[in-house]
Formats: C-alpha cells, structure tokens, sequence
C-alpha cells in the first residue's frame, strides 16, 4: 500500500511541476507579450518586400493548445494597384519552447476569411514574390511554416502570359509544407468551389464543388516543376493523376479516371469546339485515361475513354442515340481546326434502330468525318436523315454495312464518298418533283465511293414494273447543283412499260392532249440494254422489246430496237439528237414485217385525217424505210423536218366502204364496191416537203386492176391519179364528157383515166386527160412499132379508131385541169 501511494505523489508531484512551469511560461509570456510581438514582427518584416498593415495583433493560449499562437485581425498586404491578400484573422501557431527561444517555426498558418490575389504580370513579374533572397542577418532566427489551414475564404490566381486564370471559393484547405525555401515542397487538401478556371480562352469546371488532393508539389523559382499525385473528386466523376514540368514552355500532365456522366467529362476538355458541342446533350457512363503536354509552349491534349449508356443528339439532324457502348479518343491542340476525334466498337440505337460501327472526326473545324457503320432502319428515317434528297417515304426497311467519308456539313452532302452495301425492302416512296409514285421496291445496292451498282433491284414506277441490273458511277448528280455526269450501264427488264405516264409532263395543264416531255440532259451518258414483255405508249403497244441504247452529249444512240406490234415485227436503228429551242432530231431506218395496216393506222389515230382510217383498209404490211424527222420536247410532231424513203410490199389488202371508191360505181357492180380485195402491191413511197409521193403501181383486186400515183400532203392535199378498166352498163349517156380520157391497150382493153383532187374533206373525181394523153404518146411510140410490123405483113390491114360505145361511160365531171396541169 506504500509504493502505490509513493508513485500518486510523484505523479502528483510531477505534474503540479509541469502545471507551474507552465503557468510560469505563460506569466512569462504575457508580461513581456509586447516584446515578443514586436520581435515576431521584426523578424517577419526583414524577410518581406511587401508593405503589410494589420488591423490587431494578440497572443492567444487557446486556438492551438498547447502551442502559443500570435492573431492578426484585418491583415493586409501589397499595393492598392495590386493588392496581394486581405485576410479576417490570420494566426501563426509556435510550440512553447520555441516561441521562448525565440525560432519562430511555425508550426501552424491558420488563415480565415481571407481574399488572396495571386498575379504573374506580362513581364512574368509575381506579386507574391514578398520574400527576401537574402535575410538581413544570417543569425537571426529562422522562419518556417509546417502547415497552412485555410478556411472561408477565396484565391484567385492568374499568369497573363500562359493565359491562365483560376479562382477559387474555399470552405477548407490545409496544405503540409516540406520547405518553404526554394525550392518549395509541400502537399495540400482542399474541397471548394471552382468559382472560373480558364485557359487560353476555355473554361474548365465552371461553377463546380471540388475535392483536391495534391502530393509531393515541388515548386522552383516560381514554377510549378512537380506533382507526385494529385486526385480530384466530383458528384460525378473521379481522376487521379501526375504532373512534371522542367520549364513554363514545357509541361506533363497525366490522368486516369471514371464519370458518370459524360457531360462532366467534357467540362475537362476545352468548351467551345464545336460551337454547339452543348447540343449535342451527350450523357453517359465512362472511364478514362489521359494526357495533356505542352512542349514548346505547343500544347496537346489526349483522352482515351471506354463509354456505356451513352445517349447523344446529333444537332443537325432529328437523330437520337442511345444506349450506346463505345471505346474512343480525343486528340486537341485547343484549337477546333486541331481536334480530331476516333469513336470505336461503337454499339447502340440510332432512334430506335440498331447501330454498330466505327468513326473517325478528322477535323472539328471542317466535321471532315469517316465511318463504318451496320445496322437497319425504316425508309422514314433515311428521309429525316438526308431530307435535302428529297424523298418523302411512305414504307419501306433498310439494311445497310457501309463506309462514309466527308464533311458533317449540310452545305458539303455532296463530298461525301461511300462505300459498302445496302439492302432495300418493300420501299414506296416519292421522290422531288418527280410526279410519279415508287412502290414495293426491293434490292441491293452496292457502293463505291461515287458510284453505285444495283443487283436484282425490282419495284414499279406507276404502273410500270421494272428490274434492274447496273451501274451508276457519280450518283451526286442527283442532288449536285454542279456539271458533275452521271453514267449509266446495265440492264432494265420489265414485264410492263408505260410510256404514257414515264413521258407524262405533269407541269402542263391536267388532261392537255400531248402532255409528254422528253429532254436528253448533257450530263448524262448511259450505256443501256433494255428488255421488256409489254411497252405501252398511247394506243401503241409492243411485246417482247429489246433495246440497246447509248446517250452521250445529249444525243440517244438506238443500235437495237426489235419489238413485235400490230399484228407483226418491227426492228428499228437511229439516234435522236436534242437540239436547243426544244427541238428533237431523230434518224432512223428498219424493217418491218407482216404489220396489220388497219392497227396501223388506229394506232397513229389515221394519222391526223378522216378521208381513210383503219375501218376503211386491212392487210398485211412488209417494208424497209429510211426516216428523218423532228419533234418538239413535248413530242409534238414537226413536218417541215419530215422525210422518208420506204419500200413497202402489202398482201391481202382490202379496202371497205371507202367513199372514193364509190365513185366508180359506174364501172362495176355496185354490190362489190363496198369490200375490194387486194392482191400483193409493191411500190416506194418518198416523204418530204410535207408531201407523200407514189410512184405509180398496179393493184389488182377482186374487181378490176388499177394503176394508182399520186400525192398527198400533211395538210391533207390530195391528187390521185388512177388508171381503171371500163366495163358495160345497161345506162345510156353522153360521153362527150369523157373524150381525151379513154385508151386501149393492145389487147383490146379499154381504160379510163381519172384524178381524185381536193382536200380530204372536200375532193372531185373527173376525167384525167392529160394523163391519158401521156399515156397515149407513150403507148403510140411502143404500138407504132407494132403496127409497122403488122402492115408490113398485110398491106390490106388499116388500123382502127378506137371509139366509145354509148353505154360505156363514167358519170364523172368533165377533165377542167387546165393545159400544163
């Protein structure tokens, strides 16, 4: 129970002896508190350059016991052109022993409520350079810091030569400082507010609560050479990272971190590039590495980063995407024109439709892009995607593994270059002005860079249905304002071809008869075979069409045009020439064989006239022709530029109710006048000067044989000469009528010959003397050498005169065709 006892009073002892030495210090202290104040102030004054003003000083015992503490209130410092700090309380914090001995090491800088203005000028002067190189008397007590706390209060720190500002709001920051000489070595905490951060022009985590950790900070002759590690911390995201620097011009910073929420990532990348980058509305999870380096004063910055749940818009467009995984990387001089951006594995939706690929932004500046992209959407979407094509879809399904490369400008679509393939599904679309619909269209598309091939690409284009086999090279012409040709080769086939709506001019008024145009473009060259089962144009309509067509310097090229119509078989050659002032020429020559004469002319709609149409003529047609002619773009017909040469062979000809031939009715029965049969005719027709010319030729019929010529112009002239035989009649009548008109051959038959001129519509049909009298001299010259021979033979012989009977005569009107008619 002694020892016990013992060790309490010694104890006791003890600390009662602490107690008063203690108590003695502070006594101590507090009688000569002026002096160490004004020694304290003294020693700190001969290190300081700056002016410095404090408000109040005191020795407190309590704010960091058991060391003694010297508090300043409204401390300031520097120059009213540059204040340097202004602080609420500010208190240096010593261990006792050497606040006695006079080594004011502070253990402790405690500052609050404090406006701190840090300044590196243009000349790269400091303002808080306030240390003296050299101290007044080398013996004099060292001044040393530990620690810094700081509380409630703001820096602001700007370099104007680096284009660097930074303030910051503090609620509390400590910082532990190895060395306060240079050079300076400390590490710090602080969590704040980031009130601006800019650098060279960007702002940088504006306006966000920060928590910093700073390790190993090495500061030499005022340039920040080192960090060992330094970790920011955010609501949103994390990063841990180094910094080492050997010069102001030279600089390597180093990160690695994790956000969820791309937007914060962005805020660690210059703003303002592009300018509505904000739009974009880029949201998501990410982790990151990066790198900014500064060599030269040149700077480089590099981000990779590994992306999940990304959704973004895309600003231009009506273009949403979603839930996308991506790997990626950002590399910027801080410059847009030096900003390129590399997205890889990307993986999501594009408004709903599945999306995967890659992509490559060379140029922030230009939006100069490249991408590889899969995946599929409906025709609707494509519409919204590129709606300068002018498609307005109604159904349809893409499917597309392409490659783009150009500008994300909507000013540049047509730089773009792609390659790659797309599949196209029960497409019905609209398509510019053009007035007719694209329905259930379906095939692939293969790209290359400008060009565009299709492969078994079937769909109707009105009541047209085609398939197509090509290629297209430079299909930009299609939305290029510029003289770019678009080249065409391949193969069109069609079950149903309907020229009346393909060459339909929709710009004319509704229901305008003709109401087709056809323009060749100069910037088009096609090299083309076509095949269809039915073309149809007008009352026209033709089976099994072949066709091989060139275009090239807006002429058309036809080397092959074989089609069945009518009855029989057509094969045609030529080229067609668009000519300025609307003007189409066209050369053309061909066959045609077995042709029904009647469908002819309901086809050509009796060829514009109603003096004989297809109820008036049937037969077979055989002739091979040569043609000229011109036709305005609407396909209205010119004339003047018509010419033709054709050799023409018809068969089984009739010739029904036609009224010329009622004429006649006094040289036959009556009751065949309505229906003559024909047998082969053969003659050349010539076509020109708005005349058809017809050289003289035989018809033989079921009534009589004829010898027709004549000719008949476009405006429906006509002049008809015919040669007929004469038959008896049980009629009496004057034939003075008919003299001049009549002739025998040399077997005894008796002809008549007659003209049919007019007009179509208002016509004559009389004696034709003249021709009859041509006929005669002709006649003489071959019979004279015939009757010489014949009188030789029997001089008792005369020759006889040829004489009309009473009852063979024409009721035509007498032959008033003047002399040289």
């Amino acid at each position: 129970m002694k020892i016990p006892r013992l060790a309490a009073l010694i104890l006791t002892g003890v600390i009662a002896f602490v107690t008063a030495t203690l108590l003695a210090c502070l006594l101590y202290i507090q009688i000569n508190r002026d002096e160490f104040i004004q020694y304290f102030l003294d020693n700190v004054n001969e290190r300081l350059t700056t002016p410095v003003k404090v408000g109040h000083i005191d020795i407190s015992y309590w704010d960091s016991f058991p060391n003694i503490s010297i508090v300043l209130q409204k401390v300031e410092a520097g120059t009213p052109e540059s204040p340097l700090v202004s602080i609420g309380r500010l208190s240096f914090s010593f261990h006792l022993w050497n606040f006695l001995d006079k080594n004011y090491h502070i253990r402790q800088l405690n500052v609050d409520k404090a406006e701190i203005n840090l300044l590196i000028d243009e000349n790269g002067i400091r303002n808080f350079d306030v240390f003296k190189k050299k101290v007044v008397d080398e013996e004099s007590p060292q001044l040393t810091i530990g620690k810094v706390r700081i509380s409630n209060s703001k820096i602001r720190y700007e370099d104007i030569r680096a284009e660097l500002l930074s303030y910051w709001e503090f609620s509390q920051a400590h910082f532990d400082i190895q060395s306060i000489n240079s050079p300076q070595l400390f590490s710090g905490h602080w969590k704040g507010t980031n009130l601006k951060t800019v650098y060279q022009g960007f702002p940088y985590l504006e306006g966000r609560l920060l928590e910093i950790e700073l390790l190993g900070v090495r500061i030499d002759k005022g340039h920040l050479a080192e960090i060992k590690a330094w970790e920011l911390k955010e609501a949103s995201h994390n990063l841990t990272g180094t910094l080492t620097s050997s010069s102001p011009d030279d600089l390597l910073l180093e990160w690695a971190g994790n956000t969820k929420s791309l937007a914060d990532l962005l805020s660690n990348i210059p703003a303002g590039w592009p300018a509505d980058w904000a739009s974009y509305d880029l949201e998501g999870e990410a982790t990151f590495t990066g790198s900014y380096t500064k060599q030269n004063g040149k700077p480089t910055l590099v981000t990779d980063f590994s992306g999940q749940h990304v959704r973004f818009l895309y600003p231009s467009r009506p273009l949403a995407f979603s839930d996308f995984s991506l790997d990626g990387r950002l590399t910027t001089n801080l410059q847009s024109e030096g900003t390129s951006l590399q997205l890889q594995n990307l993986s999501g939706t594009m408004n709903s439709f599945p999306l995967k690929g890659n992509a490559t932004i060379t140029n922030m500046a230009t939006m100069h892009t490249r991408a590889e992209l899969e995946g599929n959407m409906t025709l609707a979407q494509f519409e919204k995607i590129v709606p300068e094509w002018g498609i307005k879809s109604e159904s349809g399904t893409l499917s597309y593994l392409l490659g783009f490369e150009g500008r994300l400008d909507e000013k540049a679509t047509g730089d773009w270059l792609i390659d790659g393939e797309t599949t196209i599904q029960d497409a019905t679309f609209s398509w510019q002005s053009y007035p007719l619909l694209f329905r259930e269209w379906s095939g692939i598309l293969l790209f290359n860079d400008r060009d565009v091939a299709f492969t078994e690409t079937t769909g109707k284009l009105g009541n047209s249905d085609l398939r197509i086999n090509g290629l297209l090279r430079n299909f930009h012409f299609f939305y290029e304002g510029k003289n770019n040709l678009l080249l065409v080769e391949g193969k069109v086939s069609a079950n149903r071809l309907d020229l009346n709506e393909l060459l339909a001019n929709k710009n004319t008024t509704n229901g305008e008869d003709g109401a087709y145009s056809l323009t060749v473009s100069p910037r088009l060259r096609v090299k083309l075979t076509a095949e269809a089962e039915t073309v149809v144009f007008d009352r026209f309509t033709g089976k099994n069409v072949n066709a091989e067509v060139l275009i090239q310097n807006r002429q058309v090229y036809v080397k092959k045009l074989d089609f069945s119509t009518m009855g029989g078989d057509i094969k045609l050659t030529g080229n067609l020439s668009d000519q300025p002032g609307d003007t189409l020429l066209t050369y053309f020559s061909g066959e045609v064989k077995n042709l029904y004469i009647d469908s002819v002319f309901y086809v050509f709609h009796d060829f514009g006239q109603s003096w004989m149409q297809s109820k008036h003529i049937k037969g077979q047609l055989f002739a091979d022709f040569d043609v000229d002619m011109g036709v305005r773009n609407n396909l209205s017909f010119l004339p003047d530029l018509f010419r033709a040469r054709i050799n023409a062979r018809g068969v089984n000809g009739e010739l029904i109710n036609f009224e010329p031939m009622q004429e006649l009715s006094r040289l036959v029965r009556e009751d065949k006048l309505g229906h003559l049969t024909f047998g082969e005719i053969t003659n050349q027709f010539l076509i020109e000067n708005r005349r058809i010319l017809i050289p003289s030729m035989d018809i033989k019929s079921n009534v009589s044989n004829i010898t027709l010529s004549g000719t008949h112009t476009f405006d429906q002239q006509i002049d008809y000469r015919l040669k007929v035989p004469l038959f008896n009649r049980q009629r009496r009548r004057d034939n003075d009528e008919s003299f001049g008109a009549i002739e025998e051959d040399e077997r005894g038959n008796i002809y008549a010959h007659v003209k049919i001129a007019g007009t179509t519509d208002d016509y004559r049909v009389s004696y034709d003397a003249r021709s009859a009298a041509k006929s005669l001299i002709e006649n003489i010259k071959e019979e004279g050498k015939v009757l010489l021979e014949e009188i030789r033979k029997d001089p008792a012989k005369k020759p006889g005169t040829l004489q009309l009977k009473k009852d063979e005569f024409f009721e035509f009107e007498a032959d008033t065709t003047k002399k040289g008619n």
